[in-house]
């Protein structure tokens, strides 16, 4: 019974640090900076996610860590990466299937991939913003607190796209691999 209510316990810290990364990382301006904030939010919620058995969820979360990691350089190498650990997330939610949840886990995966995939820092937050809906359907599908964290993660994220297209924000980059990681 211990284990079971220490196990509780460090589920709900890791759904904690993941829940402050997932709401602080739109403020931060930089690419890079985003995205090493967006690897805690793998880390925490991906060891929440084990803790509570939600196996799809645990190493969607954590293929997204692994998948921030690569994506924090810009280069051709990094990109071929990210493209390969799509199918492997795709192929997650067939392995751990456990219905509409899994699902929602596996689309909401994706589109942050694609996000994080993204040089140009307004393209990043619009993308991980979309990701996160259907993570949001995920936690209240699976009944987890996240659920609220995921809403505000939105509001947080419609901000930070916001403030990015303010004249004073706008960055000057071109597109391709030429951004301001």
């Amino acid at each position: 019974m211990l284990a079971t209510h220490v196990d509780d316990v460090i589920a709900s810290g890791a759904a904690l640090f993941g829940a402050a990364c997932l709401v602080s990382w739109p403020f931060f301006k930089r690419r890079k900076t985003m995205l090493l904030v967006q690897i805690g939010i793998g880390a925490g919620f991906g060891v929440h996610y084990a803790l509570l058995g939600a196996s799809t969820a645990a190493v969607a979360n954590l293929l997204s860590a692994l998948q921030i990691a690569a994506s924090l350089q810009v280069s051709a190498t990094s990109r071929w990466i990210n493209y390969l650990l799509i199918p492997s997330m795709v192929l997650t939610c067939a392995l751990t299937y456990a219905g509409l949840s899994s699902l929602c886990a596996m689309l909401g995966t994706v589109l942050l991939a694609v996000g994080r995939m993204q040089v140009v820092e307004r393209k990043l937050r619009m993308w991980v913003m979309l990701g996160t809906i259907p993570w949001l359907l995920h936690d209240l599908l699976v009944a987890s607190p996240i659920a609220v964290i995921d809403a505000i993660s939105i509001v947080t994220g419609g901000y930070g796209y916001w403030k990015s297209s303010t004249p004073a924000s706008k960055t000057s980059c071109t597109g391709g691999l030429q951004g301001n990681p």
